[in-house]
């Protein structure tokens, strides 16, 4: 029982050591930029996104700026566009509560250890009920 409490000891501090080296790690840069408070508060949304067809023709425009937004219903959105989307951003988001566990891990490793810079990430799509 004494050999468990210790095991038990070692390994609630090797999680803590842990949790400390990847805050160390990320607040000092190693894991990717974290942008500060300002960055976040004033995104400056410089890129449309375009919709083309298969033959190269442009479907639609959209937006952050005023001045070339569309906004529409969700339910206005065609079933294919939600699934494209998915398919291509975030292939697991049925089977995941919000953040993809693996792909955050994934791109923990090859951004942290590998130092590649387009390594993905978790899931970035959000829905509202």
């Amino acid at each position: 029982m004494k050999k468990f409490i210790i095991g038990l000891w070692a390994f609630f501090g090797f999680v803590f050591l842990a949790g400390i080296v990847f805050l160390i790690l990320l607040v000092n840069g190693f894991l990717g930029r974290i942008p500060d408070m300002t960055d976040l508060e004033n995104i400056d949304y410089k890129f449309a996104t375009q919709v083309m067809t298969s033959d190269g023709k442009e479907m639609g425009t959209w937006s952050m700026r005023q001045e070339n937004r569309v906004f529409v219903d969700y339910d206005s959105i065609s079933p294919n566009m939600i699934n494209a989307l998915i398919a291509t951003e975030d292939i697991r988001f049925y089977d995941h509560p919000g953040i993809d566990l693996k792909a955050t891990l994934r791109a923990l490793v090859k951004t942290g250890i590998m130092g590649q810079e387009n390594a993905g990430g978790g899931s970035t799509i959000t829905v509202n009920s």
